[in-house]
């Protein structure tokens, strides 16, 4: 069952592992981009192969449990967001948005 990670005035991140065993971070932004009914969802991916390098980055043991070291971290990750986070710190993530803008 996923985590809620973060939650803001309108967007809120659940933090999860995938069947793969990768980790997930799914948002969502009511807010959108400041129009009344617009929003946006997007998902962000970890493979597993990267769990070494985000144990690294966390400065957590090399037999942590990733998604609780992620939680305990989310202030140090979310004032710039998950992805950007990821980048700085070099770890390999994939990113897909969907928006939906309103009528």
């Amino acid at each position: 069952m996923a985590t809620v990670f973060w939650a803001g005035d309108s967007c809120t991140v659940w933090l999860d592992y995938r069947a793969d065993g990768g980790l997930e971070f799914n948002g969502q932004d009511l807010g959108g981009f400041g129009t009344p009914g617009d929003h946006y969802e997007y998902v962000v991916t970890v493979p597993i192969a990267e769990f070494g390098a985000l144990r690294r980055a966390l400065r957590v043991s090399a037999d942590a449990d990733v998604l609780a070291a992620v939680c305990a971290n989310v202030a140090r990750i979310m004032p710039g967001g998950e992805a950007s986070w990821l980048t700085r710190h070099g770890i390999e993530h994939d990113v897909s948005v969907w928006h939906d803008p309103p009528d």
